[in-house]
């Protein structure tokens, strides 16, 4: 049973179907307090240069290999047509 009166907390009820914000204990914390620590931040500018370069290279990479996986692709339905238009030249 909830208090009311003079005893009820400050804060207002949360409606139904909302979601209450818990309040975190220092040993929730701990594992996204190390996972932000983990994360990769670049300390030098030559760090992060290195890294937009691998991201570029990369990009690079993506787009020559899904250009030739397209141009394999147009080429390969070429030949199943020429395959189709042969069989088909003598009716």
């Amino acid at each position: 049973m909830t208090p009311s009166g003079p005893d009820a907390p400050d804060r207002p009820r949360p409606r139904r179907g909302q979601a209450t914000t818990r309040r975190s204990s220092p040993r929730g914390c701990r594992p996204s307090a190390a996972k932000e620590a983990a994360r990769a931040c670049p300390s030098t500018a030559a760090q992060a240069a290195l890294a937009a370069a691998r991201e570029e290279s990369a990009s690079r990479a993506a787009d020559n290999r899904s250009r030739r996986r397209r141009q394999e692709a147009d080429e390969a339905w070429a030949r199943r047509r020429e395959r189709s238009r042969r069989r088909h030249r003598g009716r």
